[in-house]
């Protein structure tokens, strides 16, 4: 555990005091942050001094300020997951040398695709640090370097190469319109690493300016402690006391100081051992705020799609039917109905629902058999067909009964259907329109389509303004106004644990394309850095 002190007031001051020295209009500087979280403290400590003060932003909502992203087109990325990875199989499906992956290794070819998914993003945001004058350079290097290979490492190396020309067709990074920017000067803080962006942009600016490293550097972390604060450290001899003693050391802090102004940070290192001491402090009535989330597909909205999806495959068995009627508005609406239907198939042994005949039951369970069937039909007679075609029949039969009502009530129903894309049909000619028009899936395979695309969102839940403790991973949890953070999972295997290696790039490639290799993202993972009431000297 530690107790924190706030680095900002110092960090402003020395900001403001490099603008005055070289006359520099402070209106018109930008001062760019790591991360969101980092924008009202540094915004309420440049806000103390009267007169103008600077732009704060990160650079992507200064980006983003400047207008909104481009759309992806056809053949573009999506940096959708489930998206691109239909886009991916499709893309080696059609290539010779791969199509026959998927007939001999299903499952094989599916690890490929997200490998290749994978390092197309990476490829994208690698070029998207680099400037518009720099870019087409830095994808010549890149190809040079990904030229065919013989012998082992041949296939590797062919889906890197397609990862990479996929990512060169992507759309403009809406970040470029920051380097037409022409301020007084730029200030940057650095903490958490370099920011490859922020370091170019500074390179290549005709204006003054600013770099402001927070990080501690290569020194003991302790002695790097801000004036004042505490460090302590528990040791645990399992999950749950670890849990408990978390939860404890919360609850001190709590009943000591104010959390009007400053909460307390619980360090997200391990998730489950984070949501076991978050339900312990929900049980003592502490309001939590999450920063980040878990699987959207835990929750009860995706639960209830994968239940629609599973009723209507045609050999459902009747345990599936029931699962879905008994979380969807239509059985909850006639529970005395459902009650009767369930009891039948009880005692009637009723395996499969294709095997039902409701005329042996009562009005009221034969209306709502026959309008559970009118929204299972649709899915279950469906032939193959395109993805968008698949998504309407869902969102037909998932917004009815008043469901859609629910679902758009619910802070994780709509992110379900933001994930899944069943607002509103994508708009003609992008990425995401292309993918879902192309290739056609059965039932079995758009419901393996659903699972993996609400596995690959996050549910975060809304933020209600009045948290006592803040879940944030450690990585965001720098130069913020704690006051006081639990770390809990500190230990050789959560901090500093080796990183799986790249299937398609090896290490000494991965240097030469000047992404981050093992050692670096080891680096780079969150450690315990402790904030400072100043950072080091300036670099610019």
């Amino acid at each position: 555990m530690q107790r924190t002190g706030s680095a900002w007031p110092a960090l402003a001051l020395q900001a403001q005091q490099w603008l005055a020295e070289r006359h520099l209009p402070l209106r018109e500087a930008i001062v760019l942050l790591p991360f969101a979280q980092l924008l009202p403290p540094a915004r309420r400590v440049f806000g103390v001094a009267d007169g103008w003060q600077p732009q704060i932003a990160t650079p992507q909502s200064l980006a983003a300020s400047l207008g909104p992203p481009a759309v992806p087109a056809r053949a573009q990325l999506s940096f959708d997951v489930a998206v691109d990875r239909l886009s991916a199989a499709r893309l080696l499906r059609e290539r010779p040398w791969a199509a026959g992956w998927a007939r001999r290794d299903a499952q094989a070819f599916e690890q490929r695709v997200a490998a290749l998914v994978d390092a197309a993003h990476e490829f994208a945001r690698a070029a998207a640090a680099q400037s518009p004058a720099q870019r087409e350079a830095w994808w010549t290097q890149a190809r040079a370097l990904l030229a065919p290979l013989g012998g082992p490492g041949g296939s590797e190396r062919l889906l890197a190469r397609v990862a990479l020309e996929w990512a060169a067709v992507s759309a403009v990074p809406s970040t470029d319109r920051l380097f037409a920017l022409r301020p007084s000067a730029w200030i940057a803080v650095r903490c958490g690493g370099a920011n490859r962006l922020v370091d170019t942009l500074l390179a290549q600016a005709e204006c003054p300016t600013l770099l402001l490293d927070m990080d501690p550097g290569d020194v003991d972390p302790i002695a790097a402690l801000a004036p004042g604060a505490v460090a302590s450290m528990t040791l645990c001899d399992g999950a749950e006391e670890e849990a408990q003693s978390a939860c404890a050391l919360i609850l001190a802090e709590l009943s000591q100081h104010s959390t009007a102004a400053a909460p307390v940070a619980l360090i997200a290192q391990d998730r489950v051992l984070t949501r076991r001491v978050r339900a312990l402090l929900e049980r003592r009535g502490v309001a939590v705020s999450d920063e980040t989330g878990w699987k959207l597909s835990t929750t009860r909205a995706a639960a209830h799609v994968m239940a629609l999806l599973r009723a209507a495959t045609p050999q459902a068995g009747s345990d599936a039917v029931l699962d879905w009627l008994k979380c969807d508005a239509l059985g909850r609406s006639a529970p005395d109905a459902l009650n009767r239907i369930e009891a039948h198939w009880r005692r009637h042994a009723v395996r499969r629902r294709s095997a039902f005949d409701a005329n042996a039951l009562g009005h009221a369970a034969q209306a709502l058999w026959a309008a559970a069937q009118q929204r299972l039909d649709p899915l279950s007679e469906a032939p193959r067909q395109p993805l968008a075609d698949w998504l309407a029949a869902l969102r037909d039969s998932l917004f009815a009964d008043g469901n859609r009502e629910a679902l758009e009530g619910d802070a994780a129903g709509r992110q379900v259907i933001a994930a899944l894309h069943l607002a509103r049909a994508p708009a003609p000619g992008s990425a995401i329109d292309a993918a879902a028009q192309e290739g056609r899936l059965t039932l079995q395979a758009f419901t393996a389509w659903v699972n993996a695309a609400l596995e690959a969102a996050s549910f975060l839940p809304p933020d209600e303004g009045n948290a006592q403790v803040v879940i944030t991973p450690l990585s965001r949890a720098m130069l913020r106004p704690f006051a006081a953070a639990v770390l809990p999972g500190s230990d050789d295997k959560r901090l500093g644990a080796a990183s799986a290696p790249d299937p398609l790039l090896p290490d000494g490639l991965r240097r030469q394309l000047g992404l981050p290799d093992a050692a670096q993202r080891r680096d780079d993972a969150p450690a315990p850095r402790w904030q400072r009431a100043a950072g080091r000297q300036p670099l610019g």
